[in-house]
């Protein structure tokens, strides 16, 4: 499969989170800037192409599976951990409307869902 286009459907994050977890909302305000860029999954590997010109690439591995998702581990140029997931392939969702999430390990924290377009 080649690149996909990223559009941003939802963003979420916790209120005055800018204040309470300042390193994470930089995390959540860099996934973002993947807005409109262009990305490619492997099973081992990540690469968003911004709309800047600047790529954003980590490896992957995987953390977790269900009937609905598959969720990966990858990790940012500063070495912390986010979780990057997809609608599994016996999830209906991943045909009709295909999507990725970007979240950070914690349970309430913050995420990023991103629409997939040829």
């Amino acid at each position: 499969m080649g690149y996909l286009k990223l559009s941003l459907y939802q963003e979420t994050a916790p209120s005055m989170y800018k204040v309470t977890n300042p390193e994470q909302y930089k995390l959540y305000k860099e996934v973002l800037t993947f807005d409109g860029g262009m990305s490619f999954t492997s099973a081992d590997e990540l690469i968003v192409k911004k709309k800047d010109g600047t790529t954003f690439r980590s490896s992957l591995q995987h953390y977790e599976s269900d009937f609905l998702t598959e969720t990966y581990l990858g990790h940012f140029p500063n070495g912390l951990p986010f979780r990057f997931l997809f609608a599994s392939s016996s999830n209906p969702m991943a045909q009709l409307n295909p999507m990725v999430s970007f979240a950070g390990m914690d349970k309430d924290g913050w995420a990023v869902h991103y629409q997939v377009h040829l």
